[in-house]
């Protein structure tokens, strides 16, 4: 008849498999005690001979503080982003409401004004579609990038050229209530979304920066705890077998 050896993990593989699935608020309390107690001299003098001496524990306990500060920073800095992304979404509304309204008064008031229709950005473009073989089957209006930075550039030139027409061609926009005062007001528009989207790629970044280094600090205190706790488990445990409970207990652990 076969038997089947079974083998338990030992206790202090068990706590370094432990260290890793702690919840963070575990961690970061378990952190606390230990970088704390583990300065005064009765753990010195074992925990030291594995290499956590009070500069070492220092580190970490600088690492824990900035975890600790990153749970003000990180919902703060994703706050801004989504008020920045909401403020371009409305900017770049705002913006277009304008151009689409100046766009269609252009064509309507300059039909048959190929120049000044081009001049705007107005004229429709068109490209040759081509079969399998290479060869043209027909030809369909280019499609206008909807990219923020193609959007931008195209909203700029259109306005900007409504602003320096010729007397006689800004007299027919006036004409259509669209004088100098709402041409610059539309440019202001279209400035306004600019903005917006630079503070919201700048508001996007900051959070990815903050909330990235909240993660990799975590990680990394630990993976730092998972192994300090083991090794100092396994070394007060190597000094005094038969009286090491209340030095644990000192450290957490």
């Amino acid at each position: 008849m076969r038997q089947t050896c079974t083998t338990e993990a030992p206790a202090d593989i068990i706590l370094f498999l432990e260290g890793n699935m702690l919840s963070q608020a575990e961690l970061e309390r378990k952190v606390e005690v230990f970088t704390t107690n583990g300065k005064k001299p009765e753990a010195q003098a074992i925990i030291s001979k594995v290499g956590y001496v009070p500069a070492k524990l220092d580190e970490q306990a600088t690492v824990l503080a900035d975890i600790r500060l990153g749970h003000a920073t990180v919902p703060a800095a994703l706050k801004a982003q989504k008020q920045a992304t909401a403020a371009e979404a409305a900017a770049r509304e705002a913006a277009s409401k304008a151009v689409v309204s100046l766009s269609d008064t252009g064509r309507i008031v300059f039909a048959g004004d190929e120049p000044t229709l081009t001049a705007l950005g107005l004229s429709t473009h068109y490209e040759t579609l081509k079969g399998p073989d290479g060869l043209p089957t027909g030809t369909v209006a280019t499609r206008q990038s909807e990219s923020t930075a193609q959007v931008i550039k195209r909203w700029r030139g259109q306005v900007g050229v409504a602003a320096s027409l010729p007397p006689d061609k800004a007299a027919l926009l006036s004409a259509a209530d669209w004088g100098n005062a709402r041409v610059k007001a539309a440019q202001d528009a279209v400035e306004a979304y600019a903005q917006a989207d630079t503070d919201q790629q700048a508001a996007i970044q900051t959070y990815q920066k903050v909330s990235g280094q909240q993660i990799a600090n975590v990680e990394a205190l630990r993976a730092w705890y998972s192994t300090a706790a083991a090794l100092s488990k396994r070394a007060i445990k190597d000094s005094d077998p038969d009286n090491h409970q209340q030095l644990l207990e000192l450290l957490g652990l």
